[in-house]
């Protein structure tokens, strides 16, 4: 076994222990073998700083996950305006009969609404914050002579600007 098939099984095993056995039944010059220990001590070092990162990332994700999912379960009228539009992208993702440029011009006019503050009351979107889901945007009526969907804007949400 030559230095870096040696190397590449020690990372394939990823126990210290597994590498010095590894390393003292391999024939290698005693100076190498220094050298190949220092080695998978700063690999094993290695390793254990990027599983602690990976965990406390995970955990990390885990916690927002937790935040969202609690500011979720208000009222619509209290849900931040990121998971609005999230919400929002979601409900128009879900409708039939609506082609992928008028499912574009949905999220974008939905959203702006968002953005604007004018797509906070109920009378425009209800919500279930049990299922923490849109049920229904008022605004986007369906056509039953064309099979389609309609973005139905009154007076007071026409002027975007």
């Amino acid at each position: 076994m030559n230095t870096t098939e040696l190397i590449n099984e020690i990372r394939k095993e990823n126990t210290l222990y597994k590498y010095n056995n590894i390393l003292e039944n391999t024939i290698i010059p005693i100076k190498t073998k220094h050298k190949i220990k220092e080695a998978i001590e700063d690999l094993t070092k290695t390793v254990e700083v990027e599983d602690n990162y990976a965990e406390r990332k995970k955990q990390m994700s885990d916690f927002l996950s937790g935040i969202n999912k609690l500011y979720e379960r208000k009222n619509w009228a209290s849900v931040p305006e990121v998971i609005k539009k999230r919400k929002i992208r979601d409900y128009v993702d879900s409708l039939i009969h609506v082609t992928d440029e008028q499912r574009t011009e949905f999220k974008d006019t939905l959203c702006n609404l968002v953005e604007k503050k004018k797509l906070g009351k109920k009378k425009y979107v209800e919500y279930d914050k049990n299922k923490t889901k849109i049920m229904v945007i008022h605004l986007l009526v369906y056509n039953k002579d064309k099979k389609t969907y309609e973005l139905k804007l009154d007076k007071s949400l026409i002027n975007l600007k």
